[in-house]
């Protein structure tokens, strides 16, 4: 019964909201520049992942001058910098994927007048925010953190 309702009150909100003129054509540059920046978010992951392994052939060459024991601590630290690369690499890939495919089914949907295209392209949108949220939220957490511990130290 409950879902009943939630159906039929999507059929309502489907069938009264229309996009006139004037919006289509800002949803359509904004889906113009989101494939832009996905591309873009493409080619600086691809960056990030060059400059990890950058790091990683640098360093290997700087541990063979150093002795074993600062080696491996060093290459502890050296570990964890590179999986901070992995992760924001991972976090920029997705990023970009959410923002290129958002461009794209949006303007398709433009085109074409495809509702499908069009609830496809709002929920990668979706998908960009909740991302961000998420990492505004973390990002955050750390300054909160390194303020608290700043004040115990």
């Amino acid at each position: 019964m409950e879902q009943e309702a939630y159906i039929e009150q999507e059929e309502i909100f489907e069938a009264n909201l229309q996009l006139d003129m004037e919006s289509r054509i800002y949803l359509k540059e904004a889906a113009k520049w989101a494939r832009f920046l996905g591309i873009l978010g493409f080619i600086g992951t691809g960056f990030i992942l060059l400059t990890m392994l950058t790091v990683l052939y640098s360093s290997s060459q700087a541990f063979n001058v150093l002795s074993s024991s600062a080696a491996g601590l060093a290459s502890m630290g050296m570990g964890v910098m590179l999986f901070i690369y992995l992760v924001l690499a991972v976090i920029s890939f997705f990023v970009a994927l959410f923002t290129y495919r958002f461009g794209q089914r949006t303007y398709r949907a433009l085109l074409n007048d495809t509702q499908v295209d069009l609830r496809s392209g709002m929920s990668n949108l979706r998908l960009i925010f909740r991302t961000y949220g998420i990492m505004a939220v973390i990002y955050l957490s750390i300054i909160a953190l390194a303020i608290i511990i700043g004040i115990i130290f």
